[in-house]
């Protein structure tokens, strides 16, 4: 259960960044695409995890991105890293 908690988390997250103001609207849709690749549940929790890391990975090198965002996102990799070891 604390993996359902740690994942949420994460997912808290990446909503929140997905809703800042100051976020260029092609991050928001791609950070919303990464929300569904982690509640989709018809993949293992491991492939969902992987497959959000590289596109939040990819997201992160937007010259786009803010600088404080890019920390924000680095931090959520961090989470979801831990939760695949």
């Amino acid at each position: 259960m604390a993996q359902d908690a740690d994942l949420q988390k994460a997912l808290d997250e990446i909503q929140n960044l997905s809703h800042d103001p100051f976020i260029p609207k092609n991050l928001k849709a791609r950070l919303q695409g990464i929300i569904v690749i982690l509640r989709d549940s018809s993949e293992d929790r491991s492939i969902r995890i992987n497959r959000a890391l590289d596109s939040l990975s990819d997201l992160a090198e937007s010259s786009s991105m803010p600088a404080d965002t890019r920390t924000e996102v680095y931090n959520i990799v961090s989470m979801l890293e831990s939760m695949n070891a």
